[in-house]
């Protein structure tokens, strides 16, 4: 397992060669101005570090002044919308998955985008996050009518998806969700930050934003000084630079 002084050289080389590794950080399941939510935009204000709200259109109780007196800068995305699985086992979950018809997903997703605009307003960006990271290929072809304009998931992204919808994906989950949904260990977590950033640094072509993702209301103490940790380790390198979904969107 690496260490933070592994993760210390490989930055020490994108250091001296001038080299920048953008990151954005993704929070999912947002539905209540919680103490833990309070928590998370304490980090993100303190750190000076821009932070996306995955929401729960149909669960929501936030109200946006809750939320922009206590951010950094914050971007709010759409979180499907009743966060609900309509797969049957051993199909993994999905809310917007082969077991539902076009039709009722593609209504959601309207009613849900109704939901986030009224409530955010500008606030809330055209990006789908589809709960469980997981969408039927037929309903991406629909989201650029539906008015989306980015799809964010988990792993291996493709800018330029299909027609017109971008991805900005999710690499670093610190959530070992087959094992209690704990948190992995800093060891593990570090060694997925550096295999990814290596990986960033021997192909060209995988030089897109490095995205990490958390769940705020599950988190126990070591998850959250890990992150604390991670940002804190992080304004120590120029090269690594946390921006903002918002910077993704023409």
């Amino acid at each position: 397992m690496a260490s933070w002084s592994d993760l210390k050289q490989e930055l020490i080389l994108w250091d001296s060669h001038n080299l920048s590794i953008y990151m954005w950080w993704r929070d999912d399941d947002a539905v209540q101005f919680t103490p833990e939510l309070q928590l998370l935009l304490n980090l993100a204000k303190t750190n000076h570090c821009p932070i996306t709200l995955a929401v729960i259109p149909y669960a929501n109780q936030l109200k946006l002044d809750d939320m922009i007196h206590n951010e950094y800068e914050l971007s709010i995305v759409q979180h499907g919308y009743r966060h609900h699985n309509h797969e049957t086992y051993p199909t993994k979950k999905s809310e917007f998955g082969l077991n539902r018809s076009l039709s009722d997903s593609i209504d959601d997703l309207h009613e849900g985008q109704l939901l986030m605009k009224k409530v955010f307003g500008p606030y809330a960006l055209p990006v789908l996050v589809p709960p469980w990271n997981r969408i039927d290929d037929r309903i991406i072809d629909y989201l650029p009518s539906l008015g989306f304009k980015g799809l964010s998931t988990f792993g291996t992204d493709k800018i330029g998806l299909k027609k017109g919808i971008l991805q900005w994906n999710c690499h670093i989950d610190p959530i070992n969700w087959h094992q209690g949904k704990s948190f992995y260990g800093e060891s593990q977590v570090i060694d997925m930050i550096l295999h990814e950033i290596q990986k960033r640094r021997f192909n060209s072509s995988s030089h897109n934003p490095l995205g990490l993702l958390t769940h705020h209301l599950i988190h126990d103490k070591n998850c959250w000084n890990f992150i604390q940790n991670l940002l804190d380790f992080s304004q120590n390198y120029s090269c690594i630079q946390w921006i903002s979904l918002k910077s993704f969107i023409k």
